[in-house]
């Protein structure tokens, strides 16, 4: 027969043993998870790459519009969860071929170039590391319309 004896120093060791090793576990644990969010998911690439400091004229060519003037770049967050307002958004996204759900609650760039088109008056890109993911047309007022991008090569002169 084997007798195990526990002392009450022995036992305090090997509580604060397997306190220490859970809260190791933990903290591997919580950083693969961070470090999994930050990761980009499988999103259909747009095939638009965009440099800011160019101005965005390459890409607003490939869509039929003529910037007037540089444009402002923000950071803004993706909402995590979409309400009506954004769905909305992102269904006029998705009819220029672009959609923010794999996004939700990842930053992003939002630039806004005024274009020399009178009706038009300005066009709003969203990118993520460099990349075209949304945006629309305006005439800059607010709760004014906004149209979908055109799509590269269907520009027919009208934004809305």
């Amino acid at each position: 027969m084997f007798v195990f004896e526990m002392t009450r120093n022995r036992l305090k060791k090997i509580v604060i043993i397997a306190a220490v090793s859970a809260l190791v576990a933990a903290a591997v644990v919580t950083m693969a998870v961070f470090r999994a969010m930050d990761q980009p998911r499988s999103v259909p690439d747009s095939g638009i790459s965009l440099s800011i400091s160019n101005g965005c004229t390459d890409f607003l060519e490939r869509i039929g519009l003529t910037a007037q003037d540089s444009g402002t770049a923000r950071d803004i967050t993706i909402p995590a969860e979409f309400n009506e307002t954004y769905e909305a958004y992102n269904a006029l996204q998705q009819t220029a071929g672009f959609d923010l759900t794999p996004y939700k609650g990842q930053k992003a760039q939002q630039v806004t170039i005024p274009l020399k088109d009178e009706k038009t008056r300005y066009v709003v890109i969203l990118t993520r590391k460099g990349r075209v993911i949304g945006g629309h047309l305006t005439n800059g007022e607010y709760g004014g319309d906004m149209t979908a991008l055109p799509t590269a090569g269907q520009n027919d002169g009208t934004t809305g």
